[in-house]
């Protein structure tokens, strides 16, 4: 997964929060940055994983994909809405900018590093 440095995520738009504020091992209930995406933004997302450039396998390594872990670009070739059902749902997460309007998207990001500055 892609790592994200914290001072580069707008916070003025995405918010801590883990799912239904479940609390976890360890953690305090805002386990996640959460990155809203409307729409327009996550089809554009979608679009650009299924055009994206893809890594050939070589024959030996066509092993199948379990699809409880499946690679993202994959599960979006199965479907524009297959994102947004899965791992980008926007259920039991409330956007404390704005409560009222649902996102159509989330992208969740965990604490990478003890200091909080590197996300994945």
């Amino acid at each position: 997964a892609p790592i994200v440095h914290f001072d580069t995520i707008d916070m003025d738009t995405c918010w801590f929060q883990s799912r239904y504020d479940k609390v976890g091992p360890g953690g305090t209930g805002k386990d996640y940055i959460n990155c809203p995406m409307d729409k327009d933004q996550y089809l554009a997302f979608v679009q650009a994983l299924v055009d994206g450039q893809k890594t050939e396998f070589k024959e030996w390594e066509g092993t199948p994909y379990f699809d409880g872990c499946l690679p993202i670009e994959v599960m979006a070739e199965r479907g524009v809405e297959t994102l947004r059902h899965g791992p980008m749902k926007p259920m039991g997460l409330t956007n404390v900018h704005n409560p009222s309007v649902k996102a159509y998207a989330v992208v969740q990001l965990r604490q990478d590093n003890a200091l909080g500055t590197l996300y994945n």
